[in-house]
């Protein structure tokens, strides 16, 4: 009982709030239904309605037993699931207004706990009445639901070959199975489990064994990106507004390709000063499509990797989320492997030590030259003035730093510069700590 309460209370004051908070659902338009809108209209069956209407109400249910439930128990998870099964919902009634099908929530009134089907009403009150007991009966519900959403589901993409009400089924689907993953997580939290009643115990298990699932899906379960890898000739270099956030200015460069041009989104202008390419000069580059912009209709890419054949300069931009579902050539893998996380030792004479500004932020930085006996010379940030009074080393002493290049630092093309983890002064034996090392 103690681990109960313990883990209550700590999920509570994660982003915990009051059960009067949790009724009043407020949400912007998922990026889905503007994709949805573009696509074509087709015949529907008897069997196709049918499963519209039941959908439509069942996704309502799943709304207000979690709305209910959250008066009772102040997790997010309730609040916050409801939120999107009330977008599930109007998912549904999008597709119900578009076919000129009557909309059951709408003939009885768009309340908590109303339904027209008495099977919907009934089975409220059961599940409410069951969540009423405890937390845990209430999560038990929670992923029941979910059980049962996934299950009906897949049976009504089973008997649809509309393209539009596939792509809702899917991406309903796929937030099922985030929420179950939500429910059940905090079940096994406190020790305990769910038994799947509705879908498979393997099918449950490869839910559960999979992280959460982002983005939008296509109609046939994939998530909507497109990937490339294209090689041709740069024709333009610019600076364009984002399309996200207007107020923030992107590098971009126009590539002229077999198949005409493309427009590559590298970073905003802020991540550099100005880029290492130039008109003429020969790019490969992987990259991907955003959702939002398929869902847009916008051109371009946004870069994941792009290497300049003429002067050898190269960006990293494969932390991007999308990036990590670009299939690229084993040769780009390579080329683009070769910066690393893992601390290097620099030995050498100190050659220089001055005040520069960051290559991020114009804030002071001690930073020294350091010349290894193979008349190597590294550029070595040490740590803001602000936190390092003196650096403790001078020209001419011998050191040895440990050293490593952030991954943010891909972004600046900058060769033999690096972050300090600690310096060693072995001219006076003194040692300064200065970060971890990874």
């Amino acid at each position: 009982m103690r681990k109960l309460i313990a883990i209550t209370m700590t999920l509570v004051a994660l982003g915990g709030i009051s059960a009067s908070q949790a009724a009043n659902v407020k949400e912007n338009a998922p990026p889905a239904l503007t994709y949805l809108k573009n696509l074509p209209k087709q015949p529907l069956s008897p069997q196709e309605i049918k499963d519209l209407i039941h959908m439509r109400e069942e996704e309502k249910l799943a709304r207000d037993v979690y709305l209910t439930l959250s008066k009772y128990y102040p997790l997010p998870v309730f609040k916050n699931i409801a939120k999107s099964e009330n977008w599930h919902t109007k998912m549904i009634a999008f597709l119900l207004k578009r076919y000129n099908i009557k909309d059951p929530v709408k003939e009885v009134g768009d309340k908590v706990g109303v339904f027209k089907s008495k099977k919907m009403r009934e089975l409220y009150v059961q599940l409410v009445n069951q969540g009423k007991k405890s937390l845990i009966d209430a999560l038990k519900v929670g992923a029941t639901i979910e059980d049962l959403d996934i299950k009906d589901l897949e049976d009504a993409i089973s008997r649809t070959d509309n393209k539009d009400i596939k792509f809702v089924y899917q991406n309903l689907m796929k937030g099922s199975r985030n929420h179950m993953r939500a429910f059940v997580g905090i079940l096994r939290r406190f020790g305990l489990d769910y038994t799947p009643k509705y879908i498979s115990k393997a099918e449950f298990d490869r839910i559960m064994s999979t992280k959460h699932e982002t983005g939008v899906y296509t109609t046939s379960g994939y998530s909507l990106i497109n990937s490339a890898e294209i090689s041709g000739t740069v024709v333009g270099v610019k600076q364009v507004p984002g399309y996200g956030r207007r107020g923030v200015t992107w590098w971009a460069v126009d590539v002229k390709t077999d198949k005409g041009v493309v427009e590559v989104r590298l970073a905003p202008t802020w991540f550099y000063r100005s880029l290492g390419v130039k008109e003429g000069d020969k790019v490969t580059f992987t990259g991907f499509q955003p959702p939002f912009w398929i869902m847009k209709g916008l051109n371009g890419y946004m870069a994941c990797t792009l290497k300049d054949e003429n002067t050898g300069v190269s960006y990293d931009f494969s932390w991007r989320r999308w990036c990590k579902k670009v299939s690229t050539s084993s040769t780009t893998k390579k080329r683009f492997s070769a910066v690393s996380r893992k601390t290097t030792v620099i030995k050498g004479i100190v050659a220089k030590v001055e005040q520069r500004k960051g290559l991020r932020r114009p804030i002071n930085w001690w930073v020294v030259e350091v010349i290894t006996p193979t008349n190597e010379r590294y550029t070595v940030y040490l740590s803001p003035v602000w936190r390092l009074a003196n650096p403790d080393v001078k020209v001419g002493d011998d050191v040895e730093v440990g050293v490593y290049t952030p991954p943010v630092w891909r972004r600046f093309n900058t060769s033999n510069t690096y972050m300090a983890c600690y310096i060693k002064d072995l001219t006076t034996n003194k040692e300064t700590t200065l970060r971890r090392c990874p």
